[in-house]
């Protein structure tokens, strides 16, 4: 399950990268590989997080060509996302108390929940929290002991940081 999760999630961020509609319904494949994965590794936080994924993936690829240009965060923006940041930390670490590595597991999620969020208003900002996660993804994937998926977010690292360049290329 893990080699069906780590090649279509690499398929879908690198679609993602490149700003195609394809990287939803490539990424939902590896959602659903994922949660798998997740529940049985007891990474609880992360595996509710694929619930979110799917409905947000649904909804990006309905919506994902309806006009949407590629931008950054205003200020202000910016400014609430951050305001947010710290009580959703504090909200899922409710969902992590049975997680085998809690804290990972929470600031994980968090991060993805963020960057997920923008990533479907195209904002160059998903980058970042996407490079910070797939940062500590890596770790925790070693410590469960998940090496194929703990490779591929270094894989996805680099496609992150291709993402943030592809898409203040397109923006400007």
């Amino acid at each position: 399950m893990e080699i069906v999760a780590v090649l279509f999630s690499l398929i879908s961020v690198w679609l993602t990268s490149k700003n195609k509609i394809w990287c939803w319904p490539t990424g939902i494949v590896g959602i659903l590989a994922f949660a798998y994965l997740f529940y049985t590794k007891g990474e609880f936080a992360n595996f509710w997080l694929q619930g979110l994924f799917l409905i947000q993936s649904i909804y990006a690829w309905i919506n994902w060509n309806k006009n949407i240009e590629i931008k950054s965060l205003k200020k202000i923006d910016l400014f609430i996302v951050l305001t947010f940041l710290t009580p959703t930390l504090l909200i899922v670490s409710y969902l992590t108390t049975e997680s085998a590595h809690p804290v990972l597991d929470t600031i994980t999620t968090t991060l993805s929940i963020f960057g997920m969020f923008l990533l479907l208003s195209k904002k160059i900002e998903a980058w970042y929290f996407w490079i910070v996660a797939d940062i500590l993804y890596m770790i925790l994937f070693i410590q469960n002991q998940l090496y194929l998926s703990s490779l591929i977010y270094f894989i996805f690292l680099i496609l992150s940081v291709q993402g943030l360049i592809n898409w203040n290329k397109i923006k400007k």
